[in-house]
């Protein structure tokens, strides 16, 4: 049966858990996107990484043998998305039951690529065909309280790293933990890496990270493309061990990325390779304005095309490399055999040959000092920044794209995203592979 480890997800897809914003782009008054909903983000990540979503009962299943490809007709509309996983079950053909990545999609209907070819079609069924969004699984809730939107998420796999996830999801903790981001404080969401969860006044807190949790994105008045994509408010990327979350709430549509999981590390054994990473608390970001922008993630991946300087105070390991208690800072750098490229973006596509360029490098992360070249101050390998893929390039128009045959990833699919960096409106694409993460450090 096929395997799908990693999982993307959006707010666009076919019941999808919503993410408050703009009912259009380009609004102008700040007040509107400052009071967020509060548990919105944990029924995001709670939809995402456990339950699933967007169940629907298709009226016809049918095998074509000429294409090998399996059609499923409903009697309306979906949303379900093209490359997006879907889980099909109750057929009493089992080849038709499964977790399958959509190949083609219409109004109301989409394809789908079979392990085997069933013997039946079409597919027959004794209570009703179903159809979903599947969760990337891996992940289970530890605890939950409904009323104050507190939750807590943990891996599953007794080779994750030993700690969890306190997401704290309402409103004014930012205020009141004094992460004073000028007048919006009440659009975040806070995030604590923990150890030892009794309750939720006992644990041991490793570290505290601020997400946005609210969604404001405004179009370049330049840039017009799929309408589909350009309104698409979040992206959520995952496996069992860790989740990109990328929030579209700055100028043009942009994403900001936060991870939170565990990195691919090179330590045979690690067990505290968890990594999170924050908004900067001490600068005052904008998000209506690009030239004024500042203060989004703390990891510098790309800026300008440049990889190489880090920024220090915002990503967090749970341990040090030696598995020692307590977080160590970490950044999150350009692939070592980049370590002569600090110019700025590539044109897209390159004059020379119209090509887009990707690198099958991941970033790399690294603890300690990065001050000089000295022995004392070496900088410590600890592993890739998991399915990341280098891109010096951006283009608006490939924000949203799944490209599955590029030269280097052949039947790969790579998820492209346009995100904003750290400390200006230099956008960059963020790449992401949809195959799996962790066989190696690719």
């Amino acid at each position: 049966m096929a395997n799908f480890p990693v999982k993307w997800f959006t707010d666009v897809m076919q019941g999808a858990p919503a993410f408050s914003g703009f009912p259009e782009l380009g609004y102008s008054t700040a007040d509107n996107y400052l009071n967020m909903v509060p548990g919105e983000v944990n029924s995001i990540f709670k939809d995402c990484l456990i339950n699933g979503f967007g169940v629907l009962n298709p009226t016809d299943i049918t095998y074509d043998g000429v294409s090998g490809k399996v059609t499923v007709t409903f009697p309306t509309s979906h949303s379900y998305l093209k490359d997006s996983v879907i889980q099909i079950s109750n057929c009493d053909q089992v080849e038709y039951n499964g977790e399958f990545r959509i190949t083609d999609i219409t109004s109301n209907t989409f394809s789908y690529v079979p392990d085997s070819a069933p013997s039946v079609t079409p597919a027959t069924t004794v209570s009703a065909f179903e159809s979903k969004v599947p969760a990337v699984g891996g992940w289970e809730i530890e605890a939950e309280d409904l009323p104050t939107h507190h939750l807590v998420l943990r891996r599953t796999a007794t080779d994750a790293a030993n700690v969890s996830f306190l997401i704290k999801n309402d409103i004014n903790y930012a205020q009141q933990d004094g992460f004073n981001y000028g007048s919006s404080y009440r659009s975040y969401a806070k995030v604590e890496m923990i150890s030892n969860f009794v309750d939720f006044s006992t644990y041991d807190l490793i570290d505290t990270f601020w997400i946005p949790s609210w969604s404001y994105s405004s179009s370049n008045g330049s840039v017009t493309y799929d309408s589909d994509r350009l309104n698409r408010r979040y992206y959520l990327v995952a496996d069992a061990y860790c989740f990109y979350w990328l929030p579209a709430c700055t100028v043009y549509q942009a994403k900001l990325p936060f991870f939170f999981g565990d990195i691919v590390s090179c330590r045979p054994g690690d067990r505290g390779h968890a990594m999170g990473t924050s908004l900067n608390a001490n600068t005052a970001g904008s998000w209506t304005s690009a030239s004024s922008w500042s203060g989004g993630p703390y990891w510098n991946y790309p800026a300008n095309g440049t990889y190489r300087t880090p920024i220090s105070g915002g990503n967090t390991l749970a341990t040090n490399y030696a598995n020692t208690p307590g977080q160590t800072q970490c950044w999150v750098m350009q692939p070592m055999t980049w370590e002569g490229y600090t110019s700025q973006l590539l044109a897209y596509p390159n004059p020379a040959n119209q090509g887009l360029f990707l690198s099958r490098e991941s970033p790399i992360v690294l603890e300690n000092t990065l001050s000089n070249s000295t022995t004392s101050n070496a900088a410590i390998l600890r592993g890739f920044m998991p399915g990341m893929i280098c891109c010096p390039q951006n283009d608006y128009y490939l924000d949203g794209l799944i490209f599955d045959n590029a030269p280097g990833f052949e039947n790969t699919p790579i998820l492209m995203l346009n995100i904003l960096n750290y400390s200006n409106s230099t956008e960059s694409l963020f790449v992401l592979r949809l195959d799996q993460w962790r066989s190696a450090a690719v």
